[in-house]
């Protein structure tokens, strides 16, 4: 994959564990048997076995279809038969070849390899057979973990001596390391995010995927950041590869193919019906489909993203159409009762360009915009539009184009319905959708108020103009005006309002409140609206979600973070239903990666923000980009990512988002600052963000910012945190609290009792950094014991998934020499540590170069070193 030459071995990530194994089970079991989907690497594997087997012997065959019809043809590439072998029973030919090759070893020991030996013919399989239980050789063994190897293979790892190994696919982690490192360079999370997907983790495709969109010049790296900007289009090399692993397809088995191309995942019978011919269950043993039970019927789609990707790009536009009709007539035989049928079969009926009812199309558009598929749902009701103008094709349209972010075309259509509404329930949701629209637009907030005043005005029904005074507060908590939105929103959440009213202002109202300090309170109001969600979800499908916002905000900044992972990670586990009107998943991904970075997990939150900002970027429901941007910098700089979490730092500043979430996404950027040495910078913007954040009646977040500012060594925030922390509800703040005063008082005792109140809210990192300087005290004052059992404490909370090393460790310093050094002493030699001039300094930091050299002088003389290149062995991660 390297781009010196495609054919280059990849580099092995991510497998030291099944190294080991493998190495240990060959001289000490005589060998081991590999399994594994094709593409995992097991090949790959096995080639660095055997590089790390110094002085065997290792003889190396592969067995193919062509040859597992002929004597041996599995083994011949050991190229031990030959014109001279005479004609003899089993037992002595198999006898005679063994003692050939441990003729050619020399004495040394043997090992034989042999890959995809599900394909051996019968007698090279008891030729292995006999050389492992004979002990004339070790062997190591490879086969397609969906595959049957003939009965003298299975007998070795079954009741035999070998151990089997399954080769599970690289995780995430792997996989970015793996691409980083075969391209030589960072590489843009969202172009990593697309290649797991189109890859599926498969690191042979991986390799021809790359190395065709390099070619085709759509993966390219600038500024030292790999980039990939997709074509559509399959490479040549890789759709062969492609073709090659499906296997030849002719007849039923290529129109299953097709069918699942177009339309996959399909129901088994429907399937079934279509293809009559095609055994599904041999299909899934070849690998070339996969079946999964969803429900009480069993879904089926094709074995690799990239199967339905060739496909498709071979296929012609007259028989996608035919394939298309033909699934819709199909599906619409079956009654189409299941989740997601409608929306599947407008699609097909729409691509196909075959007759169609507005009303399906109406009832898909809905669809594709409950779950947050803008673009589907503008180009259904755009259909629909078409085909039969209607009101609510033409309010589907106006809000499909505004999720888009298309807010002038939205403005055409939706202005086009004023007065045309057939009802006061009309009336709002356009007006609804026309403040949206507007509080995009030149009018702003101010436009946006009008229209919803104005329709609070013109309906006489007294619940629908308090839910356009709920909408009017949920614009302004966007706008960041939280005490005017508590004040207009508050009474609406009074037990004795109509419940649907109270359930359309949960999110907002419930929204300030938390800004407040209340999180008991909006947990115990989500608790008593959460069953009228439910009963009320046909007619008002997105109080779910509505509830969901409120309670997860509640979670999150009050710092129950084992508590608002889980309920995050819900909606996001494989087959979830989206819970409607949360806003999209990739909100919930972006939260839930919050939680994660408080937990001190970057590489975890890394992975989910990382998809999240590949979906934000292209499709914004709910404008968090700048949030999510500026958190995915946090997460990299705390991985020491140092060059993406600057780039990304800076993309994040470049977009407009709302204000709401301006103050955590300023205080998620002050990390990329930190982690490149200039700490005073970090703790001057976080100090400005949590005075901004509590200006705008938002202290939670000011506490947030406060406590990093804390960690980082600004302890003269101690007392404002510690005043802060002890006014709001929830653990973190408490917890933040009593570490500000344990940091202001220096006692010990204290820091371990804070550290103690953040491990079970799930703050791993911040645990371990406040026992780490409880140990410190207790070594200072002379108390080994307890400085042992403090350190061990910190040793057993600090987060060692993979993945999750966090490289930047904001501690405080452990030695005199690091105490003594200035604020600025630090920043400057940490600078100079990391290989920076003089002059470079001089410039990051806005001082002059005599005062740089000012500052190094008295810090060589505080450190007892001579000279710079000393400073990275004192300073460390600090």
């Amino acid at each position: 994959m390297r781009l010196a030459g495609r054919d280059e071995e990849l580099p092995l990530i991510g497998r030291a564990k099944e190294l080991a194994f493998l190495r240990a089970a060959i001289m000490e079991q005589g060998g081991a048997v590999m399994a594994g989907a094709a593409g995992v690497g097991k090949t790959r594997l096995a080639r660095e076995v055997t590089s790390v087997l110094d002085g065997w012997h290792v003889a190396w065959a592969t067995a193919t279809r062509a040859t597992s019809e002929l004597p041996l043809g599995g083994v011949a590439g050991l190229g031990l038969a030959d014109e001279e072998t005479p004609s003899q029973g089993q037992a002595g030919l198999l006898s005679r070849l063994a003692a050939r090759l441990a003729e050619r070893a020399g004495g040394r020991p043997v090992l034989v390899v042999v890959d995809d030996a599900h394909l051996l013919d019968g007698l090279s399989a008891a030729f292995v057979h006999h050389l492992a239980i004979s002990g004339v050789a070790a062997v190591l063994l490879t086969k397609h973990i969906n595959e049957q190897p003939p009965p003298d293979v299975v007998s070795l790892y079954k009741d035999g001596p070998l151990p089997r190994l399954e080769l599970e696919p690289l995780g995430r982690q792997e996989f970015g390391a793996l691409v980083s490192a075969a391209l030589g360079g960072d590489i843009e999370p969202g172009t990593l995010h697309r290649l797991w997907c189109e890859s599926a983790g498969n690191v042979l495709f991986l390799r021809e995927l790359v190395a065709d969109a390099v070619e085709a010049g759509t993966l390219v790296q600038a500024d030292g950041v790999w980039r990939w900007s997709p074509d559509g289009k399959v490479g040549p090399r890789l759709a062969e590869l492609v073709a090659d692993r499906m296997g030849r397809l002719e007849g039923d088995r290529r129109l299953l193919a097709e069918l699942l191309a177009v339309g996959e995942p399909l129901g088994a019978e429907l399937v079934q019906g279509l293809v009559p011919g095609a055994d599904l269950a041999e299909e899934e043993r070849r690998g070339t489909i996969v079946a999964e039970e969803s429900g009480r019927r069993a879904e089926v789609r094709l074995a690799h993203p990239l199967f339905g990707e060739v496909l498709r790009a071979r296929m012609p536009v007259l028989q996608r159409r035919r394939l298309q009709r033909l699934l819709a007539e199909a599906l619409e035989a079956t009654g189409s009762q299941r989740r997601g049928d409608v929306l599947r079969l407008a699609t097909w009926r729409v691509e196909s360009a075959s007759a169609v009812d507005a009303g399906l199309l109406l009832r898909a558009a809905r669809g594709a915009r409950e779950v947050f598929d803008f673009a589907l749902a503008a180009r259904l009701a755009g259909a629909a539009w078409e085909l039969a103008p209607s009101f609510e094709a033409g309010l589907l349209l106006g809000a499909s184009l505004s999720g888009l972010g298309r807010f002038g075309a939205a403005t055409e259509v939706l202005d086009r319905l004023a007065g045309t509404e057939p009802d006061e329930t009309a009336g709002q949701l356009l007006a609804r959708e026309r403040a949206w629209v507007m509080f995009h637009g030149p009018g702003g907030l101010a436009a946006a108020r009008r229209v919803l005043e104005e329709a609070e005005a013109s309906v006489g029904d007294s619940v629908r103009r308090l839910l356009a005074r709920a909408d009017l507060a949920q614009l302004l908590v966007f706008a960041g005006r939280f005490a005017e939105a508590l004040a207009i929103g508050g009474p609406l959440i009074a037990p004795g309002m109509d419940v649907r009213v109270r359930l359309r202002s949960v999110s907002p109202v419930g929204a300030c409140m938390v800004f407040a300090g209340q999180a008991e309170r909006v947990l115990a109001l989500c608790d008593e609206l959460a069953p009228a969600a439910a009963r009320l979800r046909e007619e008002l499908p997105q109080a779910l979600g509505w509830v969901w916002a409120a309670r997860t905000n509640a979670l999150l900044l009050s710092g129950r973070l084992n508590e608002v992972t889980a309920v995050l990670g819900g909606p996001l586990e494989p087959g979830a239903v989206p819970i409607v009107g949360a806003g999209d998943l990739a909100y919930a991904r972006t939260k839930l990666g919050r939680a994660l970075l408080l937990q001190g997990r970057p590489g975890k939150a890394l992975a989910e923000l990382t998809g999240a900002a590949a979906v934000l970027r292209a499709n914004e429901p709910v404008e968090c980009l700048v949030w999510c941007l500026s958190l995915t910098a946090e997460a990299h700089a705390l991985l020491g990512h140092r060059v993406e979490a600057a780039r990304l730092g800076e993309e994040a500043t470049r977009h407009d988002g709302f204000a709401v979430f301006d103050g955590d996404a300023a205080r998620a950027r002050s990390w990329v600052a930190a982690a490149v040495g200039e700490r005073s910078r970090a703790i001057g913007q976080l100090i400005t963000a949590a005075d901004e954040l509590q200006s705008r009646a938002q202290p939670p977040y000011a506490i947030f910012a406060l406590h990093d500012a804390l960690r980082l060594g600004a302890k003269h925030v101690a007392g404002r945190l510690e005043t802060l922390g002890g006014s709001l509800d929830g653990p973190w703040p408490w917890a933040a609290a009593a570490h500000a005063r344990a940091v202001r008082t220096s006692e010990a005792a204290a820091l371990e009792a804070a550290a103690e109140a953040f491990a079970p809210l799930g703050a791993s990192q911040v645990a371990a950094e406040a026992a780490t300087q409880a140990s410190w005290r207790w070594a200072a004052s002379g108390h080994a014991a307890r400085a042992a059992a403090a350190r061990e404490k910190a040793i057993r909370w600090f987060p060692l998934e993979a993945g999750d090393a966090v490289t930047f460790i904001p501690l405080l310093p452990e030695t005199p020499g690091l105490a003594a050094l200035t604020w600025r002493e630090r920043e400057v030699a940490t600078l100079a540590g990391h290989g920076l001039s003089n002059a470079e300094v001089a410039r990051r930091l806005v001082i002059s170069v005599r005062t740089v050299e000012s500052h190094l002088y008295s810090a060589y003389g505080k450190l007892g070193v001579t000279g710079r290149a000393q400073l990275p062995a004192v300073l460390g991660s600090q």
